[in-house]
C-alpha cells in the first residue's frame, strides 16, 4: 500500500469534522509549499539580476545618509526614507519655495 492509500484509508475512518481538519491541514501544507517555491524563485531572480554587480559601490550607504545636512526647523525635519536617504536643506528649501509660489 502506498502512503497516499494509507492516508486515504485512515481519513475515511474519521468523523466528518475530523476529515475537514485533515483537509485544512493539507491545504495549509500546499500553501506553505507554494510560498516556499515563490520565495526561492524570487531569491533566484534577484541573485540573477544582481550577478556581476558585487563590486559596484553602494550608493545609499549609512555614511552618505549621515553626512547630508538636515534642515533644523519645526516644520521640516529631514526624514529618513526607504534606503536611509535624507533630504538636504537645499532640496527642502526649494520645495518650500515652490509650494509657496504655487499658492
Amino acid at each position: 500500500m502506498s502512503t497516499v492509500e494509507i492516508i486515504a484509508s485512515e481519513v475515511r475512518e474519521l468523523e466528518p469534522k475530523q476529515q475537514s481538519q485533515v483537509l485544512r491541514f493539507l491545504q495549509a501544507l500546499r500553501k506553505e509549499k507554494e510560498q516556499n517555491e515563490e520565495k526561492a524563485f524570487k531569491d533566484f531572480s534577484l541573485a540573477s539580476a544582481m550577478r556581476g554587480m558585487e563590486d559596484e559601490p553602494d550608493l545609499y550607504s549609512e555614511k552618505l545618509a549621515t553626512s547630508t545636512p538636515l534642515l533644523r526647523s519645526r516644520d521640516w525635519q529631514g526624514k529618513k526614507m526607504g534606503a536611509k536617504a535624507v533630504l538636504s536643506r537645499d532640496v527642502i528649501a526649494s520645495a518650500v519655495r515652490a509650494d509657496r509660489d504655487a499658492r
